[in-house]
């Protein structure tokens, strides 16, 4: 039982820890029902937040640029962003404008 304790006293410290340095914890609950995955999730939080650029993006999270293309892509599709802004909006536009709405940022 105590074992259990100091445990769970680490991880409160940690996540804690993790929190006061900018983490952003969501639960487990909450995640299962987002329509993006966490790393798609940080992708789209830092082309809203920082506006950063897909090679930006890459160095920051130690991938590649094209894995990151990727991901925006997937998140696109997920979100279905073509069918609700047609081709002429900005495609980062409107993944933007998607997100805030579904309040994903």
């Amino acid at each position: 039982v105590v074992a259990d304790k100091l445990e769970d006293a680490r991880m409160f410290l940690n996540k804690a820890e993790m929190t006061l340095n900018g983490a952003k914890l969501l639960p487990k609950e909450i995640l299962r029902g987002m329509p993006v995955n966490k790393k798609e999730l940080k992708i789209l939080k830092l082309i809203w937040h920082k506006c950063w650029k897909d090679k930006k993006i890459a160095q920051e999270m130690g991938i590649s640029e094209r894995t990151v293309q990727n991901h925006v892509r997937n998140i696109k599709d997920k979100l279905n962003i073509y069918n609700i802004y047609g081709e002429d909006a900005s495609e980062r536009v409107a993944l933007c404008r998607e997100a805030v709405r579904l309040r994903l940022v």
